[in-house]
């Protein structure tokens, strides 16, 4: 008999019933604390199922199935009908208005295997930035290659621009020092990605070689391209700014003014705050919500830093940050493992 599964479907919202096929048993990647498996409907269609891992994980594993829907509902939101390729793109996810003891995601299949090559990562990246969004997980295992296109996955580790920064749980090595264990401070931001990106490009273009210096940068031609890219996160540039760069145009469109937005925003803030009193309040999102008024784009320029009022905290610099930052990167420290923020919201009868 084909096993039934229940779910919202990213593209309507709508609650669907439908029968899959087992393609099989095997554990794929998923992400930290998930587990995932490939599925295929009865029509077909191929798609890849992330779960918590175990009870024993269930704290966390909620935590990042829940990063999983909001970035995913939120990438759709501001796509429309033309969702970006360079993305792993959020299917259906279980509905969080009745109680479900084992939730899930559902994505469109994966293209590729871990990434060989940069294309398409930057135009990936803005996209993320321009939905307020930072990836916080950057590294050749999150970031796909099929030949022709890139895809970047893995969404259990995200979180919106404004909020505080947690350390990261990415792969060692690839973690940017101020989301490192010990080291955390300020607010997430468009540079937070940007680090890790910049090492990928490195490692692309150096065959699998690991940065270590300037002088490295230089031997394969990015010195110009990455210049500041592994400076302080405030100052970084984006990765709209690095496709300038290369003489590219930034063609992902910009986010609009959205009240549903802003609340979920608020949402999420206060959801945290009931579970860590006193955590620091972005000053955008405390001010009283006002009428946007018509919608409208916003301003082109880049797409990681949007003026004051436009839908997307920009990031806030803080008094306590390190005084000095280094710009090249040496190795990564050996990191303790530990979750970033979720998006807050929680099932009745957990935690």
């Amino acid at each position: 008999m084909p096993e039934k599964l229940s779910f919202r479907r990213a593209t309507t919202g709508d609650w669907e019933d439908v029968d899959i096929d087992r393609v099989g048993d095997t554990v794929i990647p998923a992400g930290e604390y998930l587990k995932g498996r490939q599925v295929e409907l009865l029509d077909g269609t191929p798609l890849r199922e992330h779960r918590v891992m175990s009870r024993i994980y269930r704290s966390e594993g909620y935590g990042r199935i829940d990063n999983e829907i909001l970035a995913g509902r939120r990438l759709h939101e501001l796509a429309g009908s033309g969702y970006p390729p360079e993305l792993a793109c959020l299917y259906g996810d279980y509905d969080d208005k009745v109680t479900v003891t084992d939730p899930f995601t559902l994505f469109e299949a994966y293209r590729g295997e871990p990434l060989r090559r940069v294309v398409g990562l930057l135009t990936a990246l803005c996209w993320l930035a321009s939905a307020g969004l930072a990836h916080r997980s950057v590294n050749p295992d999150t970031v796909l290659w099929d030949g022709e296109q890139v895809q970047l996955t893995d969404f259990s580790d995200a979180t919106v621009f404004g909020a505080s920064r947690t350390p990261s749980s990415g792969r060692k090595g690839w973690i940017a020092r101020e989301q490192r264990p010990g080291a955390t401070y300020g607010t997430v931001g468009p540079g937070d990605d940007m680090w890790a990106a910049a090492r990928l490009i490195y490692y692309v273009r150096a065959q699998g070689e690991e940065l270590h210096n300037r002088e490295e940068l230089t031997q394969v031609g990015l010195a110009d391209l990455l210049d500041g890219v592994f400076g302080r996160p405030e100052e970084r540039p984006d990765a709209g700014e690095l496709l300038r760069r290369m003489g590219r145009p930034d063609t992902v469109p910009r986010h609009q003014e959205n009240v549903r937005l802003w609340e979920e925003q608020r949402r999420f803030l206060a959801a945290r705050d009931h579970k860590h009193p006193g955590a620091p309040v972005p000053r955008e999102l405390a001010e009283p919500l006002a009428d946007p008024g018509p919608e409208r784009s916003m301003p082109q320029g880049s797409a990681g830093t949007p003026p004051t009022g436009t839908g997307v905290p920009p990031a806030m610099p803080v008094p306590n940050a390190p005084t000095a930052y280094p710009e090249i990167p040496g190795q990564a420290e050996d990191a303790t493992r530990e979750t970033g923020w979720s998006w807050g919201r929680r099932r009745r009868g957990d935690r």
